[in-house]
Parts: structure tokens; C-alpha cells; sequence
């Protein structure tokens, strides 16, 4: 009788355990940093999986934005951006990103920063986070990331 039940039984906790949502959403700010106070930097045209958030997401050097919802390993998510140098010199750029939470290992963050940007120049950088790991659970995350800019003699 018991293995009868069972058998009625499994195929329903199968189909439980299948539905279960996998989900993560990620949270991140980037902190732009002009270390020199010569340097203008300015963040535009920032996008979320090519949707615009530049209204929402940027405050004064910093854009805070979410990323999509991350279901299956190899789900991924971009924010796109632009950096334009305002100023009358170079700047070097340095991006460092710190990961938090309890499952900030379950993603990688490799993200497309310009190294140097040229007096009255403009360019594009883009940061991706990709899922690695799946989840049982939805889990929010968040992560930090600075950009440095120093100054360049000309």
C-alpha cells in the first residue's frame, strides 16, 4: 500500500520541485570617483538591457540601477553606459567591483571600462553580470563598483 502511495505521490513532487521559481535579481551602484578635482566626468545614455534609465539611475557621479530577473545559469544581464570627459585633460580609469550577499558567488561581474579617456572625449563601458550557479530560491543581491578617474598630463 505504502509504495502504491508513492507512486501516485511522486510524479506530483516531481512536478513541485520543477516549478519552483529560479530567480535572482541583482542590485548595483556605481560610484564614480574624479580624484582629481580638475576632472569633469559626466555618466550618460545609461541602459538596462537596452532600456533607458538614465532619468532614475544617475545622481550626481553615481548610477544605482537593477539588473533583469536571472533564472538559468548563463542568464545575463548589461548595463550599458557613457563617460564623457568634460575637462581639459586625460584621465586614467580604474573600475573596482565589490561583491555582497550570501550567494554573490552564484554570478560574475566582468565589466567593459575604458582605461583612458582623451580631453573632451567620450566613451563607452558596459558592465555584465552573468548567473552562474542556480538557485532553489529568488535572491536579491547587490554589488558595488567605483570608477576612478585620474588625472593624465597632456
Amino acid at each position: 500500500m505504502q509504495n502504491i502511495l508513492f507512486i501516485i505521490k511522486a510524479p506530483f513532487i516531481v512536478l513541485i520541485g520543477s516549478v519552483v521559481i529560479i530567480g535572482s535579481i541583482i542590485n548595483g551602484s556605481i560610484d564614480a570617483n574624479n580624484v582629481s578635482n580638475k576632472l569633469d566626468i559626466e555618466i550618460s545614455n545609461v541602459k538596462v538591457d537596452g532600456e533607458d534609465i538614465t532619468e532614475s539611475a544617475v545622481s550626481e557621479n553615481v548610477i544605482t540601477f537593477t539588473t533583469g530577473e536571472l533564472q538559468k545559469r548563463g542568464d545575463y544581464s548589461v548595463l550599458e553606459y557613457e563617460l564623457t570627459n568634460k575637462s581639459s585633460y586625460n584621465a586614467n580609469v580604474s573600475m573596482y567591483c565589490i561583491k555582497s550577499g550570501k550567494k554573490s558567488d552564484y554570478f560574475i561581474i566582468e565589466d567593459v571600462t575604458p582605461n583612458f579617456i582623451k580631453a573632451n572625449d567620450k566613451e563607452k563601458a558596459s558592465l555584465t553580470v552573468t548567473l552562474v550557479k542556480e538557485s532553489l530560491t529568488d535572491s536579491e543581491e547587490n554589488f558595488y563598483c567605483t570608477l576612478d578617474f585620474n588625472t593624465v598630463s597632456n
